[in-house]
């Protein structure tokens, strides 16, 4: 392969993967909490404070800035952060770890009192010792057949899965 080819190709790829930054930024930004009025700076940064806190034990060693204005909607790196712990806090309470109090929903944050029960659920398992090694223990991913979902029956052999079925039935199948 010449190395005209290898350069077009590289930059495909690196279109493509701008486009796909591009897409997970506005799920992140569609997500993010909206203040029923404003989020103010002081309770953003009882958030950023306890967010910093935090992200060591994510391995980021880069403290979040504190936030300098009062706000609609949180930045989307910081509403990236904060769907990271949330998922993580998940994890946890699901492995039985931590209790299942320490769960947030951003959708649910529209206010300061909002942030500021976020930032002291995220201090409070900032400081658990078995979220911390939730944390560190290694991953288990699922067995093949734990991953499969035992609602869906099984088809015959050269069984038609669309046969007789319109498009919203099919569609209505998978939900």
């Amino acid at each position: 392969m010449e190395q005209a080819d290898l350069d077009a190709m590289k930059e495909k790829v690196l279109e493509r993967e701008g486009e796909m930054v591009a897409t997970e930024d506005n799920l992140y930004d569609m997500s993010s909490p909206v203040a029923v009025d404003m989020f103010h700076k002081k309770a953003l940064n009882v958030l950023v404070k306890s967010t910093n806190k935090l992200l060591p034990l994510f391995g980021v060693s880069k403290a979040y800035e504190t936030l300098t204005e009062d706000m609609k909607t949180l930045p989307t790196d910081f509403v990236r952060i904060l769907s990271m712990f949330s998922s993580a806090i998940s994890d946890a309470i699901a492995a039985d770890t931590i209790e299942p109090d320490m769960a947030f929903l951003l959708e649910d944050v529209t206010d300061d009192t909002g942030l500021i029960q976020v930032a002291g659920k995220i201090g409070a398992v900032s400081g658990e010792r078995a979220f911390k090694a939730f944390l560190k223990a290694p991953r288990k991913e699922p067995a093949a057949e734990e991953a499969t979902d035992a609602s869906v029956p099984e088809m015959a052999e050269g069984m038609d899965m669309s046969e007789g079925m319109d498009s919203e039935e099919l569609f209505m199948g998978r939900v």
